[in-house]
């Protein structure tokens, strides 16, 4: 699934910096929520909603905090544990992550438009995000001037030499 690693290390990194620090029995709740939104929003590309964690963030090894966080409707669970005694942190996600968020879709059908028409869309508004499982297929609504379009992004293989998958996408 999508960077599940590369999220928990970055996710990881900005919590470090909060439980670290010399002195910090724990780290408020709020902050590592702040921390949290800020880290998956660059892993998703665009900001999560909701973000929450239950409780403050004991800075004891072995110590955890259950957070969850949104992104277009669908919950998404992590735990944030220490690591060691100086507040290294590391984080499991409950579940893995699309491969392809829904920001990151717009974008791409964005382009994909303009290359097509020489026009750039108005808007794009993708309903899901996708997996890199052939076949696995989301809408997407596309605005150009007052013109609604729709959509349908499907994925195909993924090239094992390069990893780049091939998507389809067609416009109604």
């Amino acid at each position: 699934m999508r960077g599940t690693t590369a999220i928990a290390a970055l996710v990881a990194l900005g919590v470090v910096l909060l439980a670290g620090c010399k002195g910090i029995a724990s780290t408020p709740k709020a902050d590592v929520e702040k921390v949290l939104t800020t880290q998956l929003a660059q892993a998703l590309g665009e900001i999560p909603s909701n973000v929450r964690c239950d409780d403050d963030l004991a800075g004891e090894k072995g110590s955890k905090q259950h957070c969850t966080f949104e992104d277009r409707g669908t919950t998404y669970g992590l735990t944030v544990k220490v690591t060691d005694n100086k507040g290294s942190v590391a984080t499991d996600l409950d579940e893995p992550l699309p491969d392809f968020s829904a920001a990151k879709l717009e974008l791409a059908v964005a382009q994909d438009y303009q290359k097509r028409n020489g026009a750039a869309p108005t808007t794009v508004h993708c309903a899901a995000p996708l997996s890199k499982t052939p076949g696995d297929h989301t809408t997407c609504d596309v605005t150009v001037d007052a013109r609604s379009l729709l959509a349908t992004v499907t994925v195909g293989e993924t090239d094992s030499t390069t990893g780049v998958t091939a998507f389809t996408t067609t416009y109604q």
